[in-house]
């Protein structure tokens, strides 16, 4: 069915050219996350990446705290692993907490107190 109206018709074209440009956005970061997580980075670049000093590093590694790979003498660190690491180690907001106890109390089934036997 064609429509008479004409800026239904541009609007229409203007939706779809969006979501395009939205759809190949998505795409480019995407591709930008993955070349990201590939890079591969020295002690000293994960200590400037991650505003510690190389002898932080060092004893983060010793205790397994971060992680890494280590070939020979020498420790690598994918620069996507370590933003991992960091998003996992944010702290929640009061209000990720609370909506986290909502949660668990919705889904606890009712149950009865224990009666022992005296």
């Amino acid at each position: 069915m064609k429509s008479d109206n004409p800026f239904e018709v541009l609007n229409s074209r203007l939706d779809e050219i969006f979501n395009r440009l939205d759809e190949i956005q998505n795409l480019k970061e995407d591709s930008r996350d993955v070349e990201e997580s590939k890079i591969i980075l020295n002690v000293r670049e994960a200590a400037e990446l991650l505003n510690l000093s190389v002898y932080s590093i060092y004893a983060k590694t010793s205790k397994k705290e971060i992680p890494f790979s280590k070939r020979g003498r020498h420790l690598y660190f994918f620069k996507g692993d370590l933003i991992d690491w960091l998003r996992k180690a944010a702290f929640k907001t009061k209000d990720e907490i609370e909506q986290e106890a909502h949660d668990v109390l919705l889904n606890q089934k009712h149950r009865p107190a224990k009666r022992y036997k005296v």
